[in-house]
């Protein structure tokens, strides 16, 4: 039994030496075994080191026209890698597949791939992938080159002259491309990482534009910007007008609203001898304003230049001169400097008038002509007329919306308080009348009596009314107030010629009725009234009236015919008035003999032939308002309401010495108040007081 283990024992020492043929390691050589033989057994690698991590694309060198590059290559089955850019710093993460390769997956088991955003531009940018499985393990970087699309400026769609911009890599060269080929863009080469060039594609569009860049030691070229949708407008605005103030006008007041006409959608500024004083943008009709205030008593040279939604700029508008203050001296009788306009479109220079010695102005402090000038100034302008507004100037000033209601304040402060005041004392009150004959001679009416001298009866009055509108705007000895006298003269002879004797005896023929022409001295009253109040007030435009004759028929004619023939008489004089407007702005600026006497002339029938149909709508006395108010008070209504708004919107809209609006009202409002309190105690406390 000893012998049987004692042989066990053995046989397993001798196989376990002979199969693994280990023995203790030498003290001199720890790291290689010996084996029976006395060979030595290289170790095998540790459990769990990774494969290394490799890039597979891009390669060295490649060029990418886009700042987002996307790498691939292989790895560890399952491990996560790590890809990262420099300079920029910019990385991405990728885990590797371990799935066997398929038809729809056919990236080999440890194949990986990431999208590396925002790589800056520049050559031998540096690409390093990196893993961490059991220990980190990488591999050396690869370069590449980057050169991303260019910017463009732009809202993504817009107007220019033909100059586009925008940011790209610095020396790098810069290509713009329109409607995808650069046979109508530009090239340049950006400076500080900016870049700007003028297009060659003519006026129009919109044009597709984008660019691209390329750079000599990166490569090129890139990928293309995102597009802009352009419009090419290469044409400078016409020079723009100015309308408001007009040209030899005063400005009394300021801030002082300037406006005018020009292109539409555009920007303008004005100039005040070649110094902006305000900006401002015009509509879709081409009208704008601007406000200023500060500007220096004097004459000045009033200018504006308009640029378009490209940016060009017009010519500026030709110089105009204005006076500011109550005694404007001459500033300069050098020319006024054109102003001139900024980049990028200078307009080209333009021969500037001089400005004109200042006329003088009696009462205005100003030095007056000298002899020879007063006697031979026949073609100098006066103020007259100046400061009548355009139809541009009463929309842009907000006449037509204040006008109305200066009109319905005026018939219900004056006109219906009048005719009620007339109706309370009628037959209270008697002229002294002086009887040659007896007492017991009829005395006609005054509607049926002829008149026996009508050229004198026609031409006193007319010589008187002419001499009233005169003191109005104010005179001295110059030979030019002669010729402003004649123009009155003449303005009001065709007021009362052809709108009162020619068209109410042609109405007069048309309903068959018959009405003799008469002086009506009320309206020569009116006339020196109103003169003298828009003398006294330097009321500009002045109001003034001169129609003096009506017609009068016999008391047996129906009030209807006579109605219809005052209608008639104060319609024609409205009608002329307006047209007279109308020519008036159309004629514009004037000098010389023949311009100047017919812009006063027009002038003249405009003022005076509105504010006379104002005062005959007046339903008193034997005035044509009351005929119209007593046969139809409609028609009086609206007859008085388009007359007085007309009247309104032309006096609003002056230039000169403001309407003054508040006081006209506060003194209607008293006058209405007295004729009502005058009524009041004639319907309800003189009757008590009788009794």
């Amino acid at each position: 039994m000893r012998v049987i283990v004692f042989t066990g024992v053995c046989a397993i020492a001798l196989l376990s030496f002979g199969f693994f043929g280990a023995s203790p390691a030498s003290a001199d050589d720890p790291a290689t075994p010996s084996g029976s033989n006395g060979s030595t057994v290289s170790p095998a690698p540790a459990a769990g080191t990774p494969n290394p991590v490799a890039i597979t694309a891009p390669t060295t060198g490649t060029f990418f026209g886009n700042n987002s590059v996307t790498v691939s290559g292989s790895a560890d089955s399952g491990s996560t890698v790590v890809v990262s850019a420099s300079p920029g710093g910019s990385s991405c993460t990728a885990v590797t597949t371990t799935t066997t390769p398929t038809t729809d997956n056919p990236n080999p088991p440890g194949s990986w791939s990431c999208k590396l955003d925002s790589l800056p531009n520049g050559s031998a940018i540096e690409l390093t992938a990196s893993q961490a499985v059991g220990g980190a393990t990488s591999t050396g970087p690869i370069t590449i080159n980057v050169l991303g699309p260019p910017t463009l400026d732009g809202p993504g769609s817009f107007v220019t002259p033909g100059i586009v911009s925008g940011g790209a890599f610095t020396g790098a060269t810069v290509t713009v491309l329109v409607n995808g080929s650069g046979g109508k863009g530009c090239t340049t080469v950006a400076v500080n990482s900016y870049w700007s060039c003028s297009l060659s594609a003519p006026s129009g569009g919109p044009y597709t534009v984008t660019a691209q860049q390329s750079k000599s030691d990166i490569g090129g070229p890139s990928d293309q910007s995102a597009a802009q949708r352009v419009t090419v407008d290469k044409t400078r605005p016409a020079a723009p007008v100015v309308t408001f103030p007009k040209a030899g006008s005063r400005v009394l007041h300021q801030p002082i609203t300037f406006s005018g006409t020009g292109e539409a959608m555009s920007f303008l500024n004005v100039y005040v001898d070649t110094i902006p004083v305000c900006g401002g943008s015009s509509n879709a009709a081409g009208v704008w304003t601007c406000t200023a205030s500060g500007i220096a008593d004097g004459v000045h040279a009033i200018q504006a230049i308009q640029a378009d939604l490209a940016g060009n700029y017009s010519d500026p508008s030709a110089p105009i001169r204005v006076y500011f203050g109550q005694k404007a001296t001459v500033a300069s009788s050098a020319p006024p400097v054109t102003p001139t306009s900024p980049p990028p479109t200078p307009p080209a220079p333009q021969p500037t008038p001089s400005v004109p010695t200042q006329p003088f102005v009696p009462g205005s402090g100003g030095t007056p002509p000298t002899l020879h000038e007063a006697l031979t100034n026949w073609g100098t302008p006066t103020l007259f007329g100046s400061f009548l507004p355009t139809v541009a100037d009463t929309v842009s000033h907000g006449s037509w919306v204040r006008g109305p209601l200066l009109a319905i304040a005026f018939i219900l402060l004056v006109a219906l308080p009048l005719r009620m005041l007339a109706t309370t004392f009628r037959g209270r009150f008697h002229r002294p009348r002086t009887r040659l004959t007896g007492r017991n001679q009829v005395i006609p009416r005054t509607d049926d009596t002829a008149t026996r001298h009508p050229w004198l009866v026609g031409v006193v009055p007319l010589a008187a009314a002419s001499g009233f509108i005169l003191v109005s705007v104010g005179f001295n000895g110059e030979v030019r107030f002669v010729r402003l006298l004649v123009a009155v003269g003449a303005g009001l002879a065709i007021l009362n010629v052809l709108c009162v004797a020619v068209v109410t005896r042609a109405t007069s023929h048309a309903v068959r009725v018959s009405g003799r022409l008469k002086f009506l001295p009320m309206m020569l009253v009116a006339a020196a009234v109103s003169a003298i109040l828009s003398r006294s007030t330097g009321l500009e435009p002045p109001v003034v009236a001169g129609v003096l004759i009506g017609v009068g028929f016999a008391g047996i004619i129906p009030a209807r015919h006579r109605a219809i023939v005052n209608l008639a008489e104060v319609g024609s004089i409205t009608v002329l008035a307006v047209l007279a407007w109308f020519a008036h702005s159309a004629l514009g600026t004037v000098d010389g003999f023949w311009l100047t006497f017919s812009s006063e002339t027009l002038a003249t029938v405009c003022l005076a032939g509105l504010g006379s149909a104002l005062i005959l709508m007046l339903p008193v006395a034997t005035l044509p308002g009351r005929v119209i108010l007593e046969w139809s008070p409609v028609a009086w209504l609206v007859a008085i309401a388009v007359v007085a708004t007309l009247t309104s919107v032309i006096v609003l809209g002056g230039s000169g010495t403001p309407f003054p609006v508040a006081g006209s009202l506060l003194v209607a409002g008293g006058f209405a108040a007295l004729s009502l309190a005058a009524w009041s105690w004639v319907r309800f406390v003189e009757p008590a007081v009788d009794l």
